[in-house]
């Protein structure tokens, strides 16, 4: 994981941040068990009501709202295409 400079203090970059699909030249950085923690990690963070929350602050409630609904997309296109849904 790599600390986010000037992001919020628990924002991290994470290996599927850098290569979230497989396949893709960045895959070959990552070990196939730090990858398999990752997708564990991520489908972990799914809320009761089927989303995720983002790890960074946004400047407004409404913004951190929009954002979620990005994130929980693109969590879930990661799992499916891992394999992992």
């Amino acid at each position: 994981m790599l600390r986010v400079t000037g992001g919020a203090e628990d924002e991290f970059m994470r290996p599927l941040d850098f290569a979230p699909f497989p396949g893709g030249p960045a895959r070959t950085l990552f070990a196939p068990v730090v990858v398999e923690r990752d997708l564990e990690r991520l489908a972990g963070g799914q809320q009761a009501d089927g989303g995720w929350v983002v790890d960074f602050d946004s400047y407004s409630p409404a913004a951190t709202l929009e954002w979620r609904g990005h994130w929980t997309l693109q969590a879930l296109c990661i799992l499916r295409d891992n394999g992992a849904l």
